[in-house]
């Protein structure tokens, strides 16, 4: 976007910034105490010291530590879910004619990922939690709304909105970066218009990824996390307002408007805690997938889609693969 969120470091994240915070053990620490003999009643006698038993704290099991989760307390921010593809633009793609085996391997592993991404979903609200809707409509509106309520906010300066409508780490940067503002600067956004091209099906905005997944250790909860291709026109400008003595009028200084087009893609995510749904969030942006990133395990063809669901849940609740 114009205001350049999708570019701010940082908001390109991966699934090592996840929830491992929640389940982290509080970490004991030993006493140690020193007693000394009173040199009047025992004069001959050497200073002795005495160290006290430790006693340790107990560690609180996964099982206790998830029944204290709730809705309110569960971080919001868990990264985006490894082995996500997003597929680049056709013109951002490896020539058929001149990179062929490229091509069809990206071409592989998006039709792979594609049809585990689909069976996950329909697994995941029709059989792991029976009669959650699909929302397949919603997913493309809800992110298009986002997106735009959130540039718009945060253009305003309304952080108290931000703090509602995006994740907790993206919230907290939007936030910082409203109150780093020179005092008197008014910063305006719009959408002047969806670039109706053919990588978004000429809609503006397309679903290119929808993954579900359950969180390990909580009963009956789970994250979905949506990625929509978004090309649309942008204009931003800003004016400063200073009071002038002579006058004892606000003079307002007004930059020129910038205009863009921008490609972006988008995240959003709707947590599930135990039974009970947080509403759709924005998480932030990320980038396609090249051909560095299928070097990754999360894209190896030697993983069953079991495999691949279980690393998932295992990253999402902080563990690692030895």
């Amino acid at each position: 976007m114009a205001l350049s969120l999708g570019r701010t470091p940082g908001f390109t994240r991966h699934i090592n910034r996840t929830a491992s915070r929640i389940y982290a053990a509080d970490a004991s620490q030993q006493l140690h105490q020193q007693r000394w003999f009173s040199q009047t009643l025992a004069p001959q006698v050497k200073p002795m010291q005495e160290q006290m038993p430790v006693r340790r704290v107990a560690e609180k099991s996964l099982k206790v530590r998830s029944k204290e989760l709730s809705l309110d307390t569960m971080p919001t921010d868990l990264g985006l879910l490894p082995g996500t593809f997003i597929r680049p633009e056709g013109k951002n793609m490896p020539s058929f004619f001149r990179e062929p085996r490229d091509r069809l391997h990206m071409e592989w592993v998006w039709l792979k990922t594609w049809c585990q991404n689909v069976a996950g979903t329909l697994a995941y609200h029709k059989y792991f939690f029976k009669g959650l809707p699909l929302e397949l409509r919603a997913r493309r509106t809800e992110g298009m709304r986002l997106h735009q309520l959130m540039c718009t906010e945060f253009a305003r300066g309304d952080t108290d909105t931000l703090k509602d409508i995006c994740c907790t780490g993206l919230a907290n940067n939007l936030v910082r970066r409203v109150r780093k503002r020179i005092q008197d600067e008014n910063v305006s956004w719009t959408l002047l218009k969806y670039n109706r091209t053919p990588s978004t099906w000429f809609t503006g905005a397309r679903v290119i990824s929808d993954r579900s997944t359950q969180i390990p250790e909580i009963p009956e909860s789970g994250v979905r996390q949506v990625i929509i291709r978004i090309t649309s026109r942008q204009s931003t400008s800003s004016y400063t307002t200073k009071y002038d003595e002579e006058t004892g009028r606000n003079n307002i200084y007004k930059s020129p408007d910038k205009e863009q087009d921008c490609t972006e893609y988008v995240v959003i995510q709707k947590l599930r805690i135990k039974n009970q749904d947080r509403p759709w969030q924005i998480w932030g942006y990320t980038s396609p997938t090249t051909l560095e990133d299928l070097d990754s395990p999360f894209f190896s063809s030697e993983l069953s889609l079991r495999e691949r669901l279980e690393m998932m849940q295992d990253l999402v609740q902080g563990k690692s693969k030895k």
